[in-house]
């Protein structure tokens, strides 16, 4: 689930249901991994949203709000990655992946325990 998720290329989204096709789960499953996302730093969660859109542009939940500061700081994050991966910007140091979770052992040692 969380390779999966750190898959996900900066500026773009999955649907809940993207992701469950991809690993054999159901969304809503998906769903409540992504609210338990010890890591939200470097499992980038906040990329995962409903189908659609959800609909008037909604990004879905963010650790377990889908309403309030938390779920606006996802829209931002969707929004901030929007514009920097149009503009050209890596979002990282020269040399570096783009993507946190490649390249970091830690991670990856605790998502496959």
């Amino acid at each position: 689930m969380w390779a999966a998720l750190c898959a996900i290329p900066v500026g773009e989204t999955r649907s809940y249901g993207q992701i469950a096709d991809a690993i054999g789960s159901a969304p809503r499953a998906v769903g409540q991994a992504c609210r338990a996302n010890p890591w939200p730093l470097f499992i980038p969660c906040h990329r995962v949203v409903p189908a659609g859109g959800g609909g008037n542009g909604a990004t879905g939940g963010y650790a377990g709000n889908r309403r309030g500061p938390l779920a606006d700081v996802k829209a931002w994050l969707l929004a901030h990655e929007a514009r920097a991966s149009s503009s050209g910007s890596t979002m990282s140091p020269p040399g570096q992946a783009t993507s946190p979770c490649p390249g970091r052992p830690e991670v990856s040692r605790r998502v496959q325990e």
